[in-house]
């Protein structure tokens, strides 16, 4: 197969991996988002603190019991994506030890939850700590067979599982809290739906995993994982969930630690609606780049991704950053006020992010090999992180752990793109990002000037500010010919389209 071939199979491939993760994450999204307003609303704030306390407590657990499988997995089905055999070893000896651990971390911390949830300040949530722990066993076995689909970019299958499930559970959580039902029934709901939806990935996972089981050399792919697993636990220290527990410790008020879940939350939630289907096949497709097509084929990627990171996320939380208040208020409620301004000020951090292509530079190192930079770099900024949490907390509050994320979050893409740069040699789309944030700013005038407070001028707002995006974009043209030829590849059908936005 020629180079020309194989990048056609790899753009098409990777696009429609990415078309059909991303369409999952805009219907998953929505439901998510109605599920946040439930929950939000039949709770309150006091016990909406206590459920996020839960939730973050919940996500620990599962970076403590994950220990990187799940991006290795989807690495080195990727990296041997015509080697069945090969694939089949590297999942089944994955399987084995992921049980074995979540077997035994699981038992360990059922029986230490009441100690566990004294360190959190609150001694009540430990029934809930306890509740968690078959939680989280069910979600990190079927990881490892939801990870074994993106790997191999088979996502239609593995969407249309993922959709059932969160619908299942929005019916089912709504109706139980409309009961009376609190956090117990939500939890409950939770494990039964992931119970359903991993025996039918593992029915489907069978025809992914056909053929002899052929064996691999698995230390280097364990030095891979812990390397993953590192970095993970730094990407969870430079989160949303450590800044709660952090809130926690500190015995700050539930409903202050509600405000930020919902304000930040929100902020975090859009982002993974907005990009989070693009990075979940990005891994993938630039280790397969890498592998077939060297350096050259990977700058490529990587310029376009950060393209369409930036394209896919600033305009939106430019816009929402000026219209929050009917956003916030009117779905979540009044009681929801002070989560306004902690959405807005997170929605600025976010923003810088992708201006500086956040999440696609330590992707990058990963296709390459180059984990262990990653993990140093990641490492430096997760340490500053907790000091400047452990400093802040206790005298700002919510502010200092929201401070202290923003100036972690703003140093380590600051490195990861300084040193992705040296190794691959690629070029900053600087032009593409000057054209776009520029028309996002004229687009942002009617927002200045039109009514606010109501549904319907925000969605005024909303078709003011894309008719004048839409129509500068059209006028700056930002795409070069060689975006032009990837997205060619991937949507031959779409030419003209694109045409429009090319010089």
């Amino acid at each position: 197969m020629g180079e020309g071939t194989q990048e056609r199979s790899l753009a098409h491939k990777a696009t429609w991996g990415y078309l059909w993760n991303q369409g999952f994450r805009l219907i998953q999204f929505g439901l998510g988002f109605v599920l946040t307003i439930i929950i939000a609303r039949y709770l309150g704030p006091q016990l909406q603190g206590d459920y996020a306390t839960i939730t973050s407590y919940g996500f620990l657990l599962i970076l403590i019991i994950t220990l990187g499988f799940d991006d290795t997995l989807n690495r080195y089905t990727a990296k041997h994506s015509s080697e069945i055999g090969v694939i089949k070893g590297i999942f089944f000896h994955m399987l084995r030890w992921r049980l074995v651990i979540a077997m035994g971390a699981g038992l360990f911390l059922f029986i230490l939850s009441p100690q566990i949830s004294a360190v959190f300040a609150r001694p009540y949530l430990s029934f809930y700590f306890r509740l968690t722990v078959p939680v989280v066993f069910i979600t990190v076995v079927s990881s490892l067979f939801e990870n074994l689909f993106v790997g191999r970019l088979k996502m239609k299958a593995l969407t249309i599982v993922r959709l059932f499930g969160s619908g299942l559970n929005l019916a089912l959580v709504f109706y139980l809290l409309y009961l009376g039902y609190g956090i117990t029934a939500i939890m409950l709901v939770t494990f039964g739906v992931s119970a359903i939806s991993f025996c039918v990935l593992v029915y489907l996972s069978q025809r992914e995993l056909a053929g002899l089981l052929k064996s691999l050399p698995m230390k280097p792919v364990y030095i891979f994982s812990m390397s993953l697993w590192l970095n993970n636990g730094i990407n969870f220290i430079l989160s949303k969930q450590i800044d709660i527990l952090f809130l926690s410790i500190f015995a700050l008020p539930s409903d202050k630690i509600a405000f930020y879940h919902i304000g930040v939350g929100l902020a975090v939630s859009l982002n993974m609606l907005l990009y989070s289907g693009l990075f979940g096949v990005s891994l993938a497709a630039l280790s397969e780049a890498y592998a077939k097509g060297g350096y050259e084929l990977l700058r490529r990627g990587w310029s376009t991704i950060i393209k369409l990171g930036l394209v896919l996320s600033v305009p939106a939380f430019a816009f929402l950053i000026f219209n929050a208040d009917v956003l916030i208020t009117r779905f979540y409620g009044e009681d929801y006020t002070p989560s306004i301004i902690l959405f807005q000020v997170f929605s600025y951090i976010v923003i810088f992010m992708r201006i500086l292509g956040g999440g696609v530079h330590i992707t990058t190192l990963y296709a390459v090999g180059r984990e262990r930079l990653a993990l140093i770099l990641r490492a430096i900024s997760g340490g500053f992180n907790i000091v400047l949490a452990l400093i802040l907390i206790p005298f700002y509050g919510v502010w200092g752990a929201l401070y202290a994320t923003a100036l972690a979050t703003v140093l380590v893409i600051s490195l990861e793109l300084f040193f992705t740069r040296r190794i691959i040699q690629g070029k900053f789309p600087l032009s593409f990002t000057l054209k776009v944030l520029a028309a996002v700013a004229v687009g942002l005038i009617p927002s200045f000037i039109l009514p606010s407070g109501s549904f319907l001028w925000f969605f005024i707002r909303g078709i003011a500010f894309l008719l004048i995006f839409g129509s500068l974009v059209y006028l700056a043209k930002p795409l070069e010919e060689s975006d032009l030829g990837l997205l060619d590849k991937a949507f031959p059908k779409m030419h003209r389209f694109f045409a429009l936005f090319s010089r």
